[in-house]
């Protein structure tokens, strides 16, 4: 959650500051709602924040398929930025955002800058079934023209 709202343990906050954290993880495409509440800590005038989270659903599988690098080493990479990071993920175009960028940032550890995009497949109904995060071309992104040699 740490990745999703930008709070660390122990940090002392007030409440602006909580509901921007919370609009930055709801901003996220991965949860439905997220509530909180305050519970005091026995003989300390310290106040600690409980989370919930609601998962936007349904969930369907992901997979990455980035050449030359190993899909597991990058999942592992996703969960120590954030355990919320798994292999199935909401279809929103939140959290397709989302992972690609944090892909992108782990392609960055290796000296690579490209970028990572989350292709939706369905099936014939056209409901979700999973997606598929690879390199790829924005849209509008100009493409470099070709020099003719004479």
């Amino acid at each position: 959650m740490a990745a999703l709202t930008g709070l660390a343990v122990g940090q002392t906050v007030d409440e602006k500051q909580i509901r921007a954290a919370l609009e930055r993880a709801n901003q996220s495409g991965l949860l439905k709602s997220i509530d909180f509440a305050y519970e005091s800590e026995p003989g300390s005038t310290d106040v600690v924040l409980v989370l919930e989270a609601h998962d936007e659903l349904p969930l369907i599988p992901a997979k990455i398929a980035v050449p030359g690098e190993n899909e597991d080493e990058i999942w592992a990479w996703l969960q120590k930025m954030d355990p919320l990071f798994g292999k199935e993920l909401p279809p929103t175009q939140a959290a397709l955002k989302l992972y690609s960028r944090y892909i992108a940032k782990y392609l960055q550890t290796r000296e690579r800058s490209e970028v990572i995009l989350g292709d939706v497949k369905g099936d014939a109904a056209g409901n979700p079934i999973s997606v598929v995060f690879a390199p790829g071309k924005m849209r509008g992104t100009p493409v470099p023209a070709k020099s003719k040699e004479r």
